[in-house]
C-alpha cells in the first residue's frame, strides 16, 4: 500500500486504540496497521478497525490483545462477528 502523503510504499506495523465502549474505555494492543516510513502516517485498514471494535464490545477487561481475541480464518470470522 502507498502513502497518500508521500506516495512511499508502507511498513507492517501494529499500534493500540482506545475504543469508547458504553461508559468505558478499552484499549486494544497489538492491532495490525500500515506505516509510512517517511512520514510516519499510521493507516489501519478498515475490516480491522470494525473488528477491533465488535471485539471490544465483548472485552470484559480493560485492555485486549488483538491477535489473541480476533480471529480471522479464511472467510469467516472468529470471537469478532461482523
Amino acid at each position: 500500500m502507498l502513502c497518500d502523503v508521500c506516495k512511499v510504499e508502507m511498513n507492517d506495523s501494529t499500534t493500540e486504540m482506545e475504543i469508547s465502549v458504553k461508559e468505558r474505555k478499552v484499549k486494544a494492543v497489538n492491532v495490525p496497521a500500515m506505516v509510512c516510513p517517511k512520514c510516519n502516517k499510521l493507516v489501519v485498514e478498515e475490516l480491522v478497525d470494525k473488528l477491533v471494535r465488535k471485539a471490544a464490545k465483548h472485552c470484559k477487561d480493560d485492555t485486549f490483545d488483538y491477535p489473541k481475541e480476533v480471529k480471522v480464518f479464511g472467510f469467516g470470522f472468529g470471537k469478532a462477528k461482523l
